[in-house]
């Protein structure tokens, strides 16, 4: 994965060929060190030939968790997923003042701050307008 991405696993199922009664446990180690201690292991889900050979998922990681696939005859598996840009550090977080609001204060809330950013956003049109403004070059 891509340093500090996020890896959005949204679907596990066995391809064409399919170990014949095979029963096969999806794993993830979410730790960050790279160990060959497999206590931090949890099974996402599990696939069994003939009976249940796709899953839907819905999990996020971060680039250090590692998946693994054990079980009884176990299977080749493929997930499928996409991966998340991080979160923009003012993105991530409720603006604190809205914590304790009603619904009806935080529309008002909201529409002041639309105000006030669409004064801003003309303010800087205005700016750009005044430097942009041609000059008259005359010949003598």
């Amino acid at each position: 994965a891509i340093d500090g991405y996020i890896v959005h696993l949204t679907n596990a199922c066995f391809g064409a060929n399919v170990t014949k009664q095979s029963r096969t446990v999806v794993m993830v180690n979410p730790s960050v060190e790279e160990s060959n201690d497999n206590s931090s292991e949890t099974p996402i889900c599990v696939l069994r030939q003939g009976n249940h050979e796709n899953h839907s998922l819905d999990l996020l990681f971060n680039e250090s968790a590692s998946l693994s696939v054990k079980g009884q005859k176990p299977s080749t598996v493929y997930l499928t997923g996409y991966i998340q840009p991080p979160v923009e550090p003012e993105m991530d977080t409720l603006d604190p003042m809205m914590e304790d609001m009603n619904e009806e204060e935080i529309e008002a809330a909201l529409r002041a701050q639309r105000a006030e950013q669409m004064r801003l956003d003309e303010e800087e049109e205005e700016d750009n307008d005044k430097e942009e403004e041609p000059q008259l070059i005359q010949e003598a």
